[in-house]
């Protein structure tokens, strides 16, 4: 088989694999924001008596208990009642 009837075939057929990723040599796929906030779960979830593990993936039970907890902080806490001085009774009109 000839080159040229190899390209033609190749270039006509299918591919199998998943999608096609064209990353720069020495970079990963994986961004910097996704590593961080795999450091910061594993941090609180090991301050909060989780089991985790230094590396591997993050249980999906550790992540949903996280994000529920950034939540609740982020939200803010419910200003106190305000009191008010009582009110001044108006003499009823004169007649």
């Amino acid at each position: 088989m000839t080159l040229m009837a190899l390209a033609v075939r190749t270039s006509a057929g299918r591919r199998t694999g998943g999608r096609k990723l064209r990353v720069a040599t020495g970079q990963s796929t994986a961004g910097t924001t996704d590593r961080e906030r795999s450091r910061a779960i594993r941090a609180w979830a090991s301050d909060n008596g989780y089991e985790v593990s230094e590396r591997g993936r993050l249980s999906s039970e550790i992540v949903t208990a996280y994000d529920e907890a950034q939540r609740q902080a982020a939200e803010p806490a419910p200003a106190p009642a305000r009191k008010r001085a009582p009110r001044r009774k108006v003499a009823a009109a004169k007649k």
